[in-house]
């Protein structure tokens, strides 16, 4: 992610904490074989 936005580590760690926290994303998979998923929201 570094590589391809340009942001530092810090940043976007900063990022991905917020993103969970807000239950927005979730890890799919293990650590080196995952990814991250973006969780789908309802317009209710």
């Amino acid at each position: 992610m570094v590589q391809n936005t340009g942001f530092s580590r810090p940043t976007i760690e900063r990022a991905v904490k917020k993103l969970k926290e807000l239950n927005l994303i979730v890890r799919i998979g293990g650590d080196k074989g995952g990814h991250w998923e973006i969780i789908e929201q309802s317009n209710k």
